[in-house]
């Protein structure tokens, strides 16, 4: 459920895929700058069907191929952060929305809901870490 939960994250137009664009903003909101180069690479290596987008299955074997439990932790935990404005340790539909609308993703109410419902894993109306 957490994997889905980041997944979702970068999967910003909720099409059930990731593109590099997504990849990219996702980052770049991180503080990190990737080299094209290198997500291209990734992408190579991860998109098995070439469709040029990373389904669910295929992030799933990405990050089972690099998982190493704490740097993943630390850096889920620092997604995380970024969702919480209001460092409670929960991410409300508010926050989600607000971060979201300064990625530069405008998400209508039924979207929001949607993400809300697939992170939400024990149903409280909020996103637990």
């Amino acid at each position: 459920a957490e994997i889905r939960a980041v997944f979702s994250i970068f999967d910003m137009d909720k099409d059930g895929y990731i593109t590099m664009d997504e990849v990219v903003e996702v980052l770049l909101s991180m503080g990190s700058r990737p080299s094209h180069e290198c997500i291209e690479e990734v992408f190579e290596q991860v998109d098995l069907d070439g469709n040029g987008k990373i389904d669910f299955d295929e992030f799933l074997l990405l990050v089972r191929r690099y998982e190493k439990p704490l740097p993943e932790e630390v850096e889920a935990r620092e997604m995380f952060k970024i969702f919480d404005r209001n460092a409670d340790g929960y991410i409300s539909k508010t926050e989600l929305h607000r971060t979201m609308f300064d990625l530069g993703i405008h998400l209508s109410s039924t979207d929001l809901d949607d993400m809300m419902k697939q992170a939400d894993i024990n149903k409280d109306g909020r996103i637990d870490y």
